[in-house]
């Protein structure tokens, strides 16, 4: 997967006047820091905001569209795995542990998926007071076909996988939000790392970006309509639809 941004130095010179602005095109990186130079030699470093989970399941949502079934289904289960870290560090800072010491006890579950979600469900079960309606069983059984047997998939069962994962991913995001807390506890989950990342590029003038992924469009709340996997597939390639229509009619003119 490739990320687009436009060059911030390039978009501040042309305003007010008929210039465009370069386009930067890079690979997505784990770290979500960007140092880029443009055609005019402008230095930007794109902080993407992004969380991991959201945007490894939007590359299993681009997966299952080119007809990749089988590597849907790895990045939907990574998806997953990397939520459930992403709430568990949520609730441990909230609980003011620090993320020195989160990383040290992390490191003994690090490969280790099963172990990763047992300190999920019962953390969930310390802060909740209850036990998580965690995705059914069968699903996890798939999961573990597919990405410890090697077993090949259909689009229909890649895709349910998928639906299953955002529906749970999408509940729990919306329970963590609806805390008066969730919010300034979750900025400095994100950007505490990368605020320090970002003083080893001195040179390049910082800016903070972030895709509209699939997740974070449902994460909107029931006011804005919640959408399924499949229906958010269709509105992308009605999207692709649209975009490569413009770009053809451009190219006519």
């Amino acid at each position: 997967m490739k990320i687009q941004q436009l060059c911030a130095q390039c978009t501040r010179e042309a305003v007010g006047t008929v210039k465009g602005s370069s386009i930067l095109t890079v690979e997505l990186r784990d770290d979500n820091l960007y140092d880029c130079t443009c055609s005019k030699g402008h230095k930007t470093l794109v902080i993407f905001q992004n969380e991991k989970f959201e945007i490894l399941f939007e590359s299993g949502a681009m997966a299952l569209l080119d007809g990749y079934n089988r590597e849907a289904v790895s990045s939907f289960a990574a998806a997953l795995e990397r939520f459930l870290e992403f709430y568990i560090k949520v609730i441990l800072h909230k609980n003011e542990i620090s993320r020195e010491e989160f990383e040290k006890t992390w490191k003994s579950v690090t490969k280790q998926s099963e172990r990763q979600l047992g300190a999920f469900l019962f953390l969930y079960l310390r802060e909740n007071k209850k036990s998580v309606n965690f995705i059914h069983q069968d699903f996890t059984t798939f999961r573990n076909r597919v990405i410890h047997e090697g077993d090949i998939p259909t689009y229909e069962e890649s895709l349910n996988y998928g639906e299953a994962v955002l529906a749970f991913i999408f509940k729990l995001s919306r329970e963590l939000k609806e805390n008066d807390w969730a919010m300034d506890v979750i900025s400095e989950v994100l950007f505490k790392p990368i605020s320090r990342a970002v003083e080893s590029y001195p040179d390049s003038l910082p800016v903070i970006s972030g895709g509209s992924t699939m997740i974070r469009m449902n994460s909107y709340g029931e006011g804005f309509g919640i959408k399924t996997l499949k229906e958010l597939l269709e509105e992308f390639k009605e999207n692709i639809k649209f975009y490569d229509g413009l770009e053809l009619y451009e190219k006519r003119q």
